[in-house]
C-alpha cells in the first residue's frame, strides 16, 4: 500500500512539474519573441537616426555653417539636410528681454 501511494504521489508531482515545465517553456517562447521585435525596432530606430560628428566649420559672428562645397547654410538648413532633425523656433527669455527694452 506504502509502494502505491508513494507512486501516486511521485506520478502527480512528474505531472505538475510537467505542465509547469510546458507552462514556462511557452511563456518563454512568448517573451523571446517579444524581444526579438523590440531588438529589430531598436535596429531600424539605430538605423534611422543620422549623427553629426567632426569638424563643423561655422561663422563666427551670423553662425552659418560651410558645407562640403564650400557654400555657407544657415545652422538649421545644415543640421535638417545632415541628420534629418527639425527645428521648433522660439525666443529665449534673455533675447526676450533684449527685445523688449529695444522696444
Amino acid at each position: 500500500m506504502r509502494v502505491l501511494v508513494s507512486l501516486l504521489f511521485v506520478a502527480a508531482i512528474s505531472y505538475g512539474m510537467e505542465a509547469s515545465r510546458s507552462r514556462y517553456g511557452k511563456l518563454t517562447q512568448q517573451y523571446y519573441g517579444k524581444l526579438l521585435d523590440e531588438r529589430e525596432n531598436v535596429e531600424r530606430a539605430r538605423k534611422d537616426v543620422a549623427t553629426l560628428g567632426g569638424l563643423i566649420p561655422i561663422c563666427s559672428c551670423c553662425k552659418s555653417i560651410r558645407d562640403d562645397e564650400g557654400y555657407w547654410q544657415q545652422v538649421e538648413s545644415y543640421v535638417r539636410s545632415h541628420s534629418g532633425a527639425e527645428f521648433s523656433h522660439g525666443i529665449c527669455p534673455d533675447c526676450y528681454a533684449k527685445l523688449e527694452a529695444d522696444l
